[in-house]
């Protein structure tokens, strides 16, 4: 299931997720998918709503987390909180850190963003926490 949280994204801000899985059994696929973009679109009467254009992911799946490249960027653990936390830079790069951990810098993304798309598999949960300058 997907929701969607719209947002003012600046430039220079910090956008900390706290995001909680659920213990999975064996044989079910559990995780999340964040994506972080700059407006949503819709086709059709009745038809699927998604992000017009993302810069920044994040995807969990059975503990493994992967940033928007693919590339494998930490952990999670059943039942209990991960935290990402997004640095956006005037320059139109971010910085980001999971569990406090620094993990990347100066990636290309858009930091100036409207929309955050949470897609969770089986029991999951996402809350947000946003400061700009």
């Amino acid at each position: 299931m997907k929701v969607y949280q719209r947002v003012t994204g600046y430039e220079r801000s910090i956008l900390d997720l706290e995001i909680s899985v659920d213990n999975y059994s064996s044989g079910i696929a559990s995780g999340f998918l964040i994506a972080i973009g700059d407006g949503l679109y819709v086709t059709g009467a009745g038809g699927s709503t998604g992000l017009a254009n993302s810069g920044i992911m994040f995807s969990g799946h059975n503990g493994y987390i992967f940033d928007q490249s693919g590339r494998f960027v930490g952990g999670y653990y059943p039942d209990s909180n991960t935290e990402i936390s997004i640095h956006n830079k005037n320059d139109g790069t971010f910085s980001y850190f999971i569990n406090g951990d620094f993990i990347a810098n100066n990636m290309n993304g858009l930091t100036g963003f409207e929309v955050i798309e949470f897609e969770k598999y089986l029991q999951s949960s996402l809350s947000i926490g946003y400061t700009h300058e």
